[in-house]
């Protein structure tokens, strides 16, 4: 059956001002750095880009290349998680000179596919990394992957498996060049260089990192006349989102009786992928489960090996979210038979599933099965570490990542050995590890996080704040980062900085009760009650601890709001005897009816011993100046929880005998800031020690 189609100019040619990405490495607003490599040879004029880790995928674009020498090129771009490839291609020699970018199809029947909005053609990439080449080098590697399937991948400890990553791989015969694509897996784009002669310059593939700006829409078509199949008959509903009519698409073909396995194989696959994203999981595991039991039948005749991963990672998913964690690992058992030198996904999942369960000792030995059976993989060394990470096996995770960074060049696994050598008291090694990370030209906010950890393991409190100054300034957002300096600042007592932090904290989090908890707590150091009573509100709507109610009464109090006090009182009342009558000694203190308060307290420890309501009481009788009974009651506090809230009451009780603060604030440094001597940071302490 023919069929003529009518396709959009501006979906066969890029839009992207790519010649001036190449010209002088400006592209959308960003600046590119180029990385030239050694030149290759196209002695058949074809060209291919394909996952190297899936090479039976690989097919020629339809465009013919002038044989010759090509230097393979990769333009990058710097992220917060450092430097990624954005564009990479073959260059021969004036592809910055091309006035015309035409999108480059493996067959013309994928036109087809730009009849539909949501379709979109190229090479889909699953490892993460690219490879472009001539179909003889594509051939020749082919040999060497399949010469090795059961037990390595020729790229195994040859490609660096970075962000970065732009080299020419010598493997025997074969030069092949090799790209990180972008964040990782997705399906790219290429293009096709033509220069106003009309001659082929090269080829460019875009990573997606960057979207250009939206060109002019000339509503200019192309017509194309095709020879089409039942599936591309189908004529999508513009009513119906593209999940519903892919549904629609297939039902037919799975139908069919004289479909055979390899049509069934794709229909089942992409049936089920339409039904996932439309949200009808079981419908979509059905199929999942139906394309997995014929693509085993039909084995290479639909090349299961390279598609079941999907298959099985998908299915595997739905159990797991809909609680069926038996049927999963299962699954993955299943999975993990599949002959195919780059799946891993069947390992990582059960150690996934047995590391969310705690069963550490489940998870390291599906990590050490992996490790055997794929010893030149990274990501089984990767999963190993992690595990041994969570059970404080240090020394044992050292050792994977060491595989990880000397023969794989992972250079984030030096973050992760920093880290370990820190925890086992390696301190001055660990930095000198973690400096070696910036022999790469990158410190994010990870790298000064770490630094920040054995600064403060080895007793460095103002090199450690510094530290963590310098992560937020390279990503302010960064979670672990602000707790840090939430933690450090109210160590501090520098609580309009911990303010700051923390409202940066909700931005980022806005769900989580842990900002505005120790936002109010701030507020309320510093006086400012009705802010502190907002943010103790906003905590009792999204959360059923009563704690929380207590505090907003204690703020309503402290504030004037009588209103809200006894609103939260009657509450209190009818859910927790405990909570109540501590509520009421707060109360009564704030009111300085100290007798009163102190039978409160001491009711409410009766109930419930909790340090917050017996700190409450020493707050008590230091205020009503029976210093002798508070000192009792400290010490009692500090056997529960011997930390800064409990010095700065035993702090009150010493300056009220004399004690100077700069006495006070050398005890604290030497107790709770590892010995601190910068005094400007230790000023801020020394203040609040005086205002006692």
């Amino acid at each position: 059956m023919k069929k003529t189609v009518h396709i959009r100019k501006s979906r066969l040619y890029g839009t992207a001002d790519y010649t001036s990405a190449l010209s002088c490495g400006d592209f959308a607003g960003y600046k590119l750095a180029r990385i030239d490599l050694d030149e290759i040879e196209n002695t058949t004029g074809a060209f291919c880009f394909f996952d190297p880790y899936g090479p039976k995928d690989g097919k020629p674009f339809t465009a013919e290349f002038p044989c010759g020498k090509y230097r393979p090129f990769a333009l990058s771009v710097c992220t917060e998680q450092g430097k990624r490839i954005a564009l990479a291609g073959l260059d021969g020699g004036e592809l910055h000179k091309s006035v015309q970018w035409q999108l480059a199809f493996t067959d013309e029947r994928e036109i087809f596919k730009l009849t539909h909005a949501g379709e979109q053609v190229g090479v889909t990439i699953g490892s993460g990394l690219g490879a472009v080449c001539d179909t003889r080098t594509l051939a020749r590697f082919g040999e060497l992957v399949r010469a090795g399937k059961d037990s390595f991948h020729p790229l195994d400890g040859v490609v660096s498996l970075d962000g970065s990553c732009a080299q020419v791989c010598a493997l025997k015969d074969v030069r092949l060049p090799v790209f990180a694509t972008g964040w990782g897996e997705g399906t790219y784009a290429a293009y096709v260089g033509v220069g106003a002669d009309g001659r082929v310059k090269g080829l460019l593939c875009d990573f997606a990192m960057i979207a250009p700006p939206k060109a002019k829409e000339s509503g200019q078509t192309v017509a194309f006349e095709l020879e089409i199949d039942a599936q591309e008959a189908y004529e999508p509903d513009p009513k119906k989102s593209d999940a519903e009519n892919n549904i629609a698409r297939y039902t037919p073909i799975i139908q069919d009786d004289t479909a055979n396995g390899k049509t069934l194989f794709a229909a089942y696959s992409r049936r089920g992928y339409a039904y996932h994203t439309a949200g009808k999981y079981n419908e979509a595991l059905d199929d999942y489960l139906k394309a997995i039991a014929v693509g085993k039948a039909c084995g290479d005749e639909c090349d299961f090996a390279v598609h079941a991963w999907s298959l099985y990672d998908n299915a595997a998913l739905i159990y797991r979210e809909s609680g069926r964690i038996n049927e999963a690992i299962g699954l993955y058992e299943e999975a993990k038979g599949i002959s195919d030198t780059f799946y891993s996904g069947a390992y990582a999942g059960l150690i996934d599933i047995y590391r969310e369960s705690k069963e550490y000792g489940k998870a390291l030995a599906v990590a050490d099965e992996m490790v055997a059976v794929r010893p030149r993989d990274p990501s089984a060394y990767l999963n190993r570490s992690e595990i041994y990470m969570a059970c404080e096996e240090y020394e044992k995770a050292i050792a994977d990542l060491d595989v990880l960074i000397e023969v794989y060049k992972l250079n984030e696994s030096v973050l992760d050995k920093a880290f370990c050598l820190c925890n086992i008291g390696h301190t001055k090694e660990a930095l000198r590890v973690l400096d070696t990370y910036l022999l790469d030209g990158r410190a994010n906010e990870i790298y000064y996080n770490i630094r920040a950890g054995i600064h403060s393991a080895d007793g460095d409190f103002s090199a450690a704040y510094g530290d963590l100054m310098k992560s937020f300034d390279v990503n302010p957002d960064y979670h672990v980062t602000l707790e840090r300096l939430i933690e450090s600042d109210a160590l501090l007592f520098n609580f309009r900085n911990v303010v700051k932090w923390a409202a940066r904290y909700i931005e980022t989090r806005p769900r989580s009760e842990y900002g505005y908890g120790v936002r109010a707590d701030a507020y309320m150091h510093m006086r400012e009650y009705n802010d502190a009573l907002g943010d103790y509100l906003h905590l009792v709507r999204i959360s059923d601890d009563t704690q929380y109610i207590v505090s907003a009464v204690k703020a309503a109090v402290a504030g004037g709001n009588r209103g809200i006090a006894k609103k939260y009182l009657k509450v209190l009342r009818k859910t927790d005897n405990a909570d109540y009558i501590y509520a009421m000694g707060l109360v009564y203190l704030h009111e300085k009816k100290y007798a009163r308060a102190e039978r409160y307290f001491a009711s409410a420890l009766a109930l419930k011993e909790d340090e917050i309501i017996l700190a409450s009481l020493v707050d008590c009788l230091i205020e009503s100046g029976n210093r002798e009974k508070a000192s009792a009651m400290l010490k009692k506090l500090v056997r529960i929880a011997d930390g800064e809230d409990a010095f700065v009451r035993y702090a009150r009780i010493a300056r009220a005998r004399g004690t100077s603060a700069d006495a006070l604030t050398r005890e604290y440094a030497n107790r709770f800031l590892d010995g601190c001597t910068d005094e400007g940071l230790l000023e801020r302490a020394r203040t609040y020690f005086a205002g006692l």
